[in-house]
């Protein structure tokens, strides 16, 4: 139901595929694309904090992190009568905190160690939100 619902949505808003193979290999390369862009904005934001991180731990912390939203956005699919944003800003929130709080255990100073946690956070519910704007929203197309 999810790709068929995904599929209409694609199709509903003009953007031609050739087939639905297509579909998949655009949505696996929009969601490694978004691996690898919050993986650098991060590194980024480590390279700013003073944070002791290697671009491999980071990478492999992110992309466990970024597992919370295989369990988010089947569960808002399937549970429409639960509300979304609160159930997928839990679970979204709290894999944005472990990631950000295995970047303070690397951090020197804790003030800067707190910002990076805050900020972790903060990109993680935006693509949460990005993400529900973008996809479980196609119901109504």
């Amino acid at each position: 139901v999810s790709t068929q619902s995904t599929w209409v949505s694609i199709k509903s808003k003009g953007i031609s595929l050739g087939s639905e193979g297509t579909a998949i290999g655009t949505s696996l390369a929009v969601f490694f694309g978004y691996w690898i862009g919050i993986s650098l904005i991060l590194l980024l934001a480590s390279y700013v904090t003073d944070t002791q991180t290697q671009t491999v731990h980071l990478l492999c912390t992110v992309g466990y992190g970024m597992s919370s939203y295989l369990i988010a956005l089947p569960m808002c699919y399937l549970m429409q009568s639960f509300n979304i944003y609160l159930l997928s800003s839990i679970i979204c929130l709290s894999s944005g905190i472990s990631v950000g709080l295995t970047l303070k255990h690397v951090t020197e100073d804790p003030k800067k160690g707190r910002s990076l946690v805050l900020f972790t956070s903060f990109v993680y519910v935006i693509f949460m939100a990005h993400l529900y704007m973008s996809y479980l929203r196609c119901e109504k197309c």
